[in-house]
């Protein structure tokens, strides 16, 4: 830009004023460019801030919700156990619980659909239920407390 060297020549003024009028524009914008680079920087930092918050109460509610489920599993197993439900029979019952089809069951454990639909008929008999929904219904309360 030849604004100096210009005005010093004694060039049109017009001229001049046009340069000086681009020269301010271009500042503004620079300057509007800047503090919209700025308000995203510290927007993104706040929202790295919470993200990072929400990660931790994540991981909290993980271990939380593990513990739980644990214990929700080492009741499931005993009353198994109470049942007196063989290893057999605890695998297809877990399964039965998970909501898996007999077919899917059978494949899991390289069994026949026969054997899993005895296996099942057992874990009902000694149960002293008398099918899947019963068993389902039975655990229900470990996950969404007694019904009032």
């Amino acid at each position: 830009m030849d604004f100096w060297g210009e005005s010093l020549d004694k060039t049109s003024g017009r001229h001049l004023f046009i340069e000086g009028v681009v020269v301010a524009l271009t500042f503004i914008g620079s300057m509007g460019m800047l503090y919209r680079i700025f308000n995203l920087s510290e927007r993104l930092f706040y929202s790295k801030t919470i993200l990072d918050q929400t990660k931790i109460e994540v991981e909290l509610l993980q271990k939380e919700s593990e513990k739980y489920l644990q214990s929700a599993r080492s009741l499931i197993d005993r009353q198994f156990n109470t049942w007196k439900f063989s290893e057999a029979e605890k695998e297809v019952a877990i399964c039965l619980l998970r909501g898996y089809p007999t077919k899917t069951i059978a494949s899991m454990r390289y069994v026949t659909e026969k054997t899993v639909r005895t296996q099942a008929s057992s874990v009902y008999a000694k149960s002293g239920l008398s099918g899947r929904a019963e068993l389902v219904a039975f655990f229900l309360p470990l996950f969404f407390g007694q019904h009032e």
